[in-house]
């Protein structure tokens, strides 16, 4: 039974660099100088108060903040007259990575209108009373969006 060609060197020559035929190992990329997930929060909720106060300022009354439905949360329900308002913060330190607007994504719209009309389904509000407004932070610059989604 042949073997076929088998060399008699050794493939890898002894000193040669030990990632030469090894696998190798490409995962994400280590996140280093970003910043921690406390910051993060920190940030998110500070954003939260901002858009918050601002909402009072022109005369809605923040009805909750933080609300926890299903799957999804709502960062703060305000209402004025016969709207209320679902509205999700976006708060950023700079446009560096971005807009706050661009992380808003296609399924974040979709699990925050879910979260809202199961909210507004449990606390009896028609559908039609409901907005769902974009609050977009960027150092203190605060820009509202409504109707975003």
């Amino acid at each position: 039974m042949g073997l076929g060609y088998v060399p008699q060197e050794p493939f890898r020559v002894d000193g040669q660099d030990p990632l030469f035929q090894r696998r190798e190992y490409r995962g994400a990329a280590r996140r280093r100088g970003v910043g921690n997930a406390a910051q993060s929060r920190a940030r998110g909720e500070w954003g939260e108060r901002i858009a918050c106060r601002w909402y009072e300022q022109h005369g809605y009354v923040v009805v909750a903040r933080n609300v926890r439905v299903g799957k999804g949360e709502i960062d703060f329900i305000a209402t004025r007259q016969d709207v209320v308002v679902i509205g999700e913060v976006k708060a950023r330190a700079s446009e560096k990575f971005g807009s706050p607007a661009e992380a808003m994504t296609q399924h974040k719209q979709r699990t925050v209108r879910r979260a809202g009309v199961e909210w507004a389904r449990a606390n009896n509000i028609a559908y039609w009373q409901l907005r769902f407004d974009l609050v977009c932070i960027v150092g203190t610059r605060v820009e509202v969006l409504p109707n975003a989604f």
